[in-house]
């Protein structure tokens, strides 16, 4: 289970997503399938806190698949759907806009990951 709250410029900030996260082993053992999803209002028969202040967008599903090919190359595949709850934006410019955060993000990962000491 996870909370992320996203920061954004104004009219659109103050966003939040709640997750549950689960993963499993793939491929024998050389990767790894991530599925995540938004959060409900309960979880286990636990009732989550959620900050009311913020908006919350909704992750339909996202599939994560990570195979490992070598010891210094690996695959990522990402499949999503999630509603950010925009509301008077275009969807073309929402989903310009995810893609241009997931090239940033994944781009923030492999340059944290090059840096990483053995």
């Amino acid at each position: 289970m996870g909370e992320v709250k996203v920061k954004i410029p104004w009219p659109y900030d103050d966003r939040s997503l709640y997750l549950k996260i689960c993963s499993i082993p793939a491929d024998e053992g050389d990767g790894v399938m991530v599925l995540i999803k938004s959060l409900s209002d309960k979880m286990l028969g636990i009732d989550i806190e959620k900050d009311a202040k913020c908006t919350e967008m909704t992750l339909n599903f996202m599939t994560c698949h990570i195979q490992m090919i070598s010891e210094n190359k690996q695959v990522l595949r990402i499949l999503c759907n999630v509603d950010p709850n925009f509301t008077n934006v275009p969807p073309f410019l929402i989903n310009n806009t995810f893609k241009f955060a997931s090239v940033f993000f994944l781009k923030t990962v492999a340059s944290k990951a090059e840096n990483l000491s053995d």
